[in-house]
């Protein structure tokens, strides 16, 4: 880990966030990168180091390493960051909520099953520790209405 540069380190702490996997537009958004394309970058490194893995589309940290990640951030950096990331879920299932009554989709996809666990991490920290619960009543008020009766 030392022979990272500082922002590649820090960027990889802040990746401890999320649960479950998620994609390079969620990093760049939750980690506050300059930009996708560094995101996109420092994903490939950490990749190449083994910290982190891919199927092509999505990233995910093993969960030795997610650990490890987390535990380099202070308390409340990592506040901030889980605040980030139900914010960031949110604006997700409000996006896909609306392209999935625009085509008239018959349940919430793939998209949402694949999301599964940092949903719950999202929910979570807004809910059960009681610290955005605003913002996580209206994630789980849309994610109820998608899943009410359906297998996920």
């Amino acid at each position: 880990m030392r022979s990272l540069p500082a922002e590649l380190r820090t960027f990889y702490a802040r990746l401890g966030v999320f649960a479950g996997g998620f994609r390079a537009t969620e990093a760049a958004e939750v980690c506050e990168t300059e930009s996708l394309a560094a995101a996109e970058n420092w994903l490939a490194t950490l990749t190449t180091k083994f910290l982190v893995t891919t199927d092509g589309a999505r990233y995910a940290l093993p969960e030795w390493t997610r650990a490890s990640a987390r535990a380099r951030l202070p308390e409340a950096e990592r506040e901030r960051l889980a605040g980030r990331h139900l914010t960031c879920f949110l604006r997700l299932v409000e996006q896909e909520a609306a392209r999935i009554e625009a085509a008239g989709l018959p349940d919430a996809g793939e998209r949402f099953r694949e999301e599964a666990e940092n949903f719950e991490a999202a929910l979570t920290w807004g809910l059960v520790e009681e610290n955005d619960i605003s913002l996580a009543l209206r994630l789980l008020s849309i994610l109820n209405y998608f899943w009410k009766g359906r297998e996920w």
